[in-house]
C-alpha cells in the first residue's frame, strides 16, 4: 500500500512540472508573437527608408576614398647648401613654399638639434649625394627618402601616394641589436673631431645598436680610414707641431691596414669598417645613384 501511495505521488509530481512547462512554453510563444506585432507595427508607422540614387553612391565612395589617399605627410628638407648653385637655401626655401600649398602636408620649422631627425617625419626631400644625419636617421627609421622632383610632381598630383618613382625607403634596420666596436686607430683619429663620435652615437641610438667594449662580442669593428692622415692641432696661432710627432701618411696607413687585417684574423666573424663604409651600410651607394638618376631626368 506504501508503495502504491509513493508512486502515486510520483505522478501527480510529473504531471504538475508538465502543466507547468507547457505554461512556460505557450507564455514565451506570445511575448514572441507580441515582439513581432510590434516591430511590424513600428515599421509601417516610420517613413520609408530613402533609397540612394547613383550619384549619391558615387559620392559616398569618392568620400572614401579620398580618406584612403589623404595621408598625413610631415616633410623636412636636408643637404641644401648656399655654395651650389642648384641645391642651395633659396631652393630649398622655393620648395617649402610649393609642397607646403599640397592638402595635408606640413613642412614643420627647424627646431633644436638640427642633426635630430623628428619621428613626425613621414618623409625626407635630399640633394643628390646628401648623407647627412638626418637623411641617414631617415633611412634607418623607414621615412621616404625623396628627390626634389617629387615635390613639384606632388604639386600637380596632389592625390598620388606612389613614391617609389621618386625615393625610396629602406624597410630593414642593418644595424638592429648589433654591437660595435671602437678600435684604437679609430678612436686616435677622431677623438679631435668630437662630431664623428657624436654622430655615431646618434645612429647608434636611432638604429638600436650600442657600442661594445669587448670586441669578442661585437658584430662590427670600426677602425681609422686606410687613406686617413693625422689632423695636427695648432700648439699656439703662430707655431705648428713638429712633423716628426705626426705619423706620416703610410706609416698611418700601414697601422690601419696592420689593425684591420690583425682584427680579421684573430675574429673572422667581426665586419671590420672605416667610418665611411660604416655609412655605406646604412645608406648603400645604390641609393644615391638611384636619387641621381631621379634628378637627372
Amino acid at each position: 500500500m506504501g508503495s502504491f501511495l509513493a508512486k502515486q505521488e510520483g505522478q501527480d509530481e510529473l504531471c504538475a512540472l508538465r502543466k507547468e512547462n507547457e505554461r512556460l512554453i505557450k507564455q514565451n510563444l506570445e511575448l514572441k508573437q507580441n515582439n513581432k506585432r510590434r516591430r511590424s507595427n513600428e515599421s509601417q508607422d516610420s517613413p520609408p527608408s530613402k533609397v540612394p540614387r547613383t550619384e549619391d553612391l558615387d559620392n559616398t565612395t569618392a568620400y572614401f576614398n579620398d580618406n584612403n589617399s589623404n595621408e598625413k605627410l610631415c616633410i623636412c628638407f636636408s643637404g641644401f647648401k648656399n655654395n651650389t648653385n642648384t641645391y642651395n637655401k633659396a631652393v630649398k626655401n622655393e620648395l617649402i613654399d610649393i609642397i607646403s600649398q599640397i592638402p595635408n602636408v606640413s613642412v614643420p620649422a627647424e627646431t633644436g638639434d638640427r642633426d635630430l631627425l623628428d619621428d613626425k617625419i613621414t618623409h625626407v626631400v635630399v640633394t643628390p649625394n646628401a648623407r647627412t644625419m638626418k637623411v641617414l636617421q631617415g633611412v634607418i627609421k623607414g621615412k621616404w627618402i625623396m628627390s626634389t622632383k617629387w615635390v613639384t610632381h606632388k604639386s600637380s598630383n596632389p592625390e598620388s601616394t606612389d613614391y617609389s618613382p621618386f625615393g625610396f625607403r629602406r624597410t630593414e634596420n642593418p644595424l638592429e641589436g648589433k654591437k660595435i666596436y671602437l678600435s684604437k686607430s679609430f678612436l686616435e683619429r677622431y677623438q679631435r673631431t668630437s662630431i664623428t663620435l657624436r654622430h655615431f652615437e646618434l645612429l647608434t641610438e636611432c638604429a638600436q645598436a650600442e657600442r661594445t667594449l669587448d670586441i669578442n662580442e661585437a658584430d662590427f669593428c670600426l677602425v681609422s680610414q686606410s687613406n686617413g692622415v693625422y689632423t695636427v692641432p695648432f700648439k699656439s696661432p703662430s707655431r705648428r707641431y713638429s712633423s716628426s710627432a705626426v705619423p706620416s701618411s703610410s706609416q698611418t696607413n700601414n697601422v690601419v691596414l696592420t689593425e684591420r687585417q690583425a682584427v680579421l684574423q684573430d675574429h673572422p666573424s667581426v665586419f671590420v669598417a672605416d667610418w665611411t663604409e660604416f655609412i655605406d651600410i646604412i645608406f648603400p651607394p645604390y641609393y644615391e645613384t638611384y636619387l641621381k638618376r631621379i634628378e637627372d631626368k
